[in-house]
């Protein structure tokens, strides 16, 4: 399990991450302490807050585009992508794939979210307007569910 340790730590070395080519990396939601995952194609983005699931779900190519990063599960095979359904984020086609960008946030965490738009990742599991565990885009409002680290994989 991901334990924090100094903020500031994490804060420069998720910059340092994020701004190198392609990485392998676990994005972990600050509130919950819990990577994010995918099982595959079609499927949801969902957050482990049981810690429940085998490490390989969680990990993420994060791979450099237009000033933001695509994101491919490395488990699933599957890329995110905002889909129409409540908001959710799925893994999808490649050529379906979304552009993220990481916007530094408090305490070294980052809100993933489109350019130019309020709109953030977010994660509420007791949310029933939205799939049980999955993540969905939502009107940035401060909450810690919306802030995630960004952790290299080193294999």
């Amino acid at each position: 399990m991901f334990r924090l340790t100094s903020a500031l730590a994490i804060a420069a070395f998720s910059l340092n991450v994020l701004a190198e080519a392609k990485k392998t990396v676990k994005i972990i939601n600050k509130e919950y302490e819990a990577p994010a995952m995918l099982f595959g194609l079609g499927e949801p983005v969902t957050v482990d807050y049981n810690h429940e699931n085998a490490e390989s779900v969680a990990y993420w190519d994060a791979e450099p585009v237009d000033g933001g990063y695509k994101l491919k599960n490395t488990f699933a095979e599957s890329w995110v992508a905002l889909t129409g359904e409540r908001d959710i984020l799925a893994g999808l086609l490649e050529d379906d794939a979304d552009t993220f960008f990481f916007q530094p946030a408090e305490d070294g965490a980052f809100l993933i979210k489109f350019p130019d738009e309020d709109f953030v990742w977010d994660f509420d599991p007791t949310d029933k307007a939205c799939l049980e565990g999955a993540v969905r885009m939502a009107p940035q409002n401060g909450k810690e569910s919306q802030r995630w680290y960004i952790q290299q994989v080193v294999s």
